[in-house]
């Protein structure tokens, strides 16, 4: 009887062992590299950033920006950019595109720009297909700062196949000067 009781202790010993490393393993996927606080814009200067996206050890899959926050200063109109940057997943067997769903209710695209006051933001666009997406920042008059913010709206499917699924979306902010 001795000699049974060490084995299941032992059996039993591994398997919590066995799960202890699989969920270490889990928790410690690469992180995203910090966001870079503020890009500044300007109309001569370039208003384009990257979203990151990647597959996460559960298979989602997660979005991020490059910068928390794009300021523009007073009357500045640049054109703002997004790119799709897949750099960071690392098994590369995704595709990754901006969702487009104009038909929907309410239509999804690939950038929103929430509480769009008084039109500031228009001609919304993909740029040169579903990888980059761009809006017009008509910021004609100085205002008190005055945030946007805007939803991130990025989808996967496997490679060479059609079975988009949306990725968990983010909300950065613009903020006009």
């Amino acid at each position: 009887m001795r000699v049974q009781h060490e084995r299941r202790l032992i059996v039993v010993g591994l398997s919590i062992l066995a799960v202890a490393c699989t969920r270490v393993e889990l928790l410690t996927s690469d992180p995203f590299p910090p966001q870079k606080p503020e890009l500044p814009c300007t109309t001569s200067g370039d208003c384009s950033m990257d979203v990151k996206v990647r597959i996460a050890s559960d298979e989602s899959c997660e979005v991020t920006t490059e910068y928390k926050t794009v300021r523009v200063a007073p009357k500045e109109t640049p054109d703002m950019k997004w790119s799709i940057d897949d750099s960071l997943d690392n098994k590369k067997k995704y595709d990754y595109q901006f969702i487009n769903l104009p038909t929907a209710s309410p239509p999804v695209h690939g950038i929103e720009i929430l509480n769009n006051r008084g039109g500031v933001f228009t001609y919304p666009d993909y740029d040169g297909g579903r990888k980059k997406y761009k809006w017009k920042n008509n910021h004609q008059s100085p205002m008190p700062a005055s945030p946007f913010d805007y939803e991130v709206n990025v989808e996967r499917s496997l490679k060479g196949a059609s079975n988009w699924m949306p990725c968990k979306r983010i909300d950065p902010r613009i903020i006009n000067e």
